[in-house]
């Protein structure tokens, strides 16, 4: 099974994605900065590892996610980079990941439309 590292894990989006794949089963580790979030507790709940940023956190054996804020100046996105492991910006692996699913939302009618779905 597929293992994934969230660079900036601790991001709004960055956190839900995290607790998608952890429900799917996925081993999922990641790094922020130092201080707690609003995200933090929900992910020390899931018994997500998060760690600081430090280049020592890569490892040939994952799929690297990044926050869009952050590029070749943080030192664990130099370090995928460097050895060339796969790397995806959060948009996207949001793009690939949900190609080919719908999602429906809204106040009336969805269970009307994903009955026709």
């Amino acid at each position: 099974m597929e293992s994934f590292h969230l660079i900036g894990i601790k991001g709004t989006g960055m956190s839900a994605l995290t607790s998608i794949l952890k429900d799917m089963g996925y081993y999922v580790t990641g790094s922020d900065v130092a201080e707690d979030f609003f995200t933090t507790p929900k992910l020390r709940k899931k018994n997500i590892e998060i760690y600081e940023f430090d280049k020592k956190n890569i490892t040939s054996d994952k799929i690297y996610i990044a926050s869009s804020i952050y590029d070749k100046d943080n030192p664990e996105v130099e370090e995928v980079f460097k050895n060339n492991y796969p790397f995806y910006y959060y948009h996207e692996f949001i793009e690939k990941f949900f190609k080919n699913k719908i999602g429906v939302s809204g106040t009336h009618g969805k269970t009307t439309t994903t009955s026709i779905i």
